[in-house]
């Protein structure tokens, strides 16, 4: 038996499909945004870690005694104020606290750095996701007087309505928690490759390879 639409189902049908291209559409130079954001951290990655290199590695090998100093009371607490300024100085994990050596400073600034790139990168989603919930929302209404020949009454979408949107998860978490694990996963994997490089004596080429 063949189903027959009707003209009611093929405008809805017909509009669900335009609106999700719209949407789509509208959300490319977000994700632009961000693989800029994700581009410039690697440069400044790539960046310390020749750094580290012109001051730590001679003769085909790292100056392993550089690296157990502790680091200057001064600079970490200039980290630790920055990190404060960024809201991550509760964040920061235990093994980053207190007095640390060159090699931890060096992890806990990769850290740092992983996480702003998530409060950028969350700033925005954010910013697309609020873009994309109010279009639709003025667009349905649009859509459905359209349909029904008459203007239908809805409610203000208020911020909390929104809020609840951007708060509610998909497959066991928001897209907020997600950006978190993501850079934390992201500042581990730099942290293993970057310490590996060290304890080896890795070449500064095979470190840049591995690191991109």
């Amino acid at each position: 038996m063949t189903t027959i639409k009707t003209r009611s189902s093929r405008y809805w049908d017909k509009r669900a499909v335009e609106r999700l291209s719209e949407a789509e559409a509208n959300s490319a130079w977000h994700f632009k945004e961000i693989q800029l954001l994700y581009d410039e951290a690697e440069k400044q990655t790539v960046a310390d870690l020749m750094k580290i290199y012109e001051s730590y590695y001679r003769e085909n090998k790292f100056d392993m005694t550089a690296f157990e100093k502790i680091v200057p009371t001064g600079e970490v607490e200039k980290f630790y104020a920055d990190l404060n300024a960024a809201g991550l100085s509760k964040q920061l994990p235990k093994r980053f606290r207190g007095r640390v050596n060159r090699l931890e400073m060096i992890n806990a600034q990769l850290w740092s750095r992983s996480k702003r790139l998530g409060i950028a990168e969350n700033a925005v989603e954010t910013a697309s996701h609020i873009e994309t919930i109010n279009g639709a929302f003025g667009k349905t209404i649009y859509d459905t007087a359209q349909g029904i020949g008459m203007t239908p009454v809805f409610s203000q979408l208020n911020s909390r309505g929104i809020e609840d949107l951007l708060n509610t998860s998909w497959q066991g978490a928001n897209y907020s928690k997600r950006i978190w694990k993501n850079t934390s996963t992201l500042a581990s994997q730099l942290q293993q490759t970057i310490t590996k490089a060290i304890m080896t004596g890795m070449s500064q080429e095979r470190a840049l390879y591995e690191l991109r």
